[in-house]
C-alpha cells in the first residue's frame, strides 16, 4: 500500500536507540534502483522499520512511499523495532540501548509473578539471566555485553572512544574495573 511521506513519522522510540547516519549514499541509491523494501509502519503511522530510508525519502522529496502497516501494541513496538534492527552493524551506544529497552521490558525482578503476564515469560525457560537472552536476541554474546553493560554504567564517555576505534572494548573494560578497584582500595 502507499501512503503520503507527510502522514508519517519516525518512532520516537527509534530516536532513543539509533542514530540516523549516511544517508547521502543511501538517498543515492533509493534514487536509482529505486525503494527495494517498503517501510514498516503502525497503525499511528510512526515508521518501525526503516527509518534510514524513510530519511533518505524525505530528502529526496518523495510525496508517496511503499508501506506494511502492522498493528502492534505501544508497549511492544520497543521490542519489535530492535528485532527489525537485528542484521544491523550498531555502535557500542546503541548496542546498550537495546539492551535497555529490551531489559525493561523482560525483567520483572526478583520475587515477581510472571504468571501474571505470560507474553513476557520466557517460554522455554532456557536462560538463567535476563541479560543472557538480551544477548542472544540483539545477536551480541552475553560475557561482551556484560562488559559493555559495565563500561557504561562506570565510564560512559568511553562508548564513543571504543565506536571510534581509540580503544578496545576489552581494554575499557580492564580500565575501569582497576580504576573502580584503586578508588576501593583508598
Amino acid at each position: 500500500m502507499e501512503v503520503s511521506v507527510d502522514t508519517l513519522s519516525p518512532h520516537p522510540v527509534n530516536a532513543e536507540i539509533y542514530t540516523i547516519s549516511d544517508i547521502e549514499n543511501l538517498a543515492e541509491s533509493i534514487e536509482e534502483v529505486g525503494l527495494l523494501e517498503p517501510l514498516v509502519i503502525d497503525q499511528f503511522n510512526q515508521v518501525i522499520s526503516g527509518n534510514r530510508r524513510f530519511s533518505a525519502i524525505q530528502k529526496l522529496g518523495w510525496e508517496k512511499v511503499s508501506v506494511k502497516l502492522v498493528s502492534v501494541a505501544p508497549e511492544d513496538a520497543p521490542t519489535l523495532i530492535i528485532h527489525h534492527n537485528k542484521q544491523r552493524v550498531k555502535t557500542q551506544r546503541e548496542t546498550v540501548n537495546e539492551y535497555r529497552v529490551l531489559f525493561s521490558a523482560y525483567s520483572n525482578g526478583q520475587g515477581s509473578r510472571t504468571d501474571l503476564n505470560p507474553t513476557l515469560v520466557d517460554s522455554n525457560q532456557s536462560y538463567s539471566r535476563t541479560r543472557d537472552r538480551i544477548a542472544d536476541e540483539i545477536n551480541t554474546p552475553s560475557g561482551r555485553l556484560a562488559h559493555l553493560i559495565y563500561v557504561d554504567t562506570h565510564e560512559p564517555s568511553l562508548k564513543e572512544e571504543i565506536d571510534q576505534g581509540k580503544i578496545t572494548l576489552n581494554i575499557a573494560y580492564k580500565f575501569v574495573a582497576k580504576k573502580r578497584q584503586v578508588g576501593e582500595s583508598l
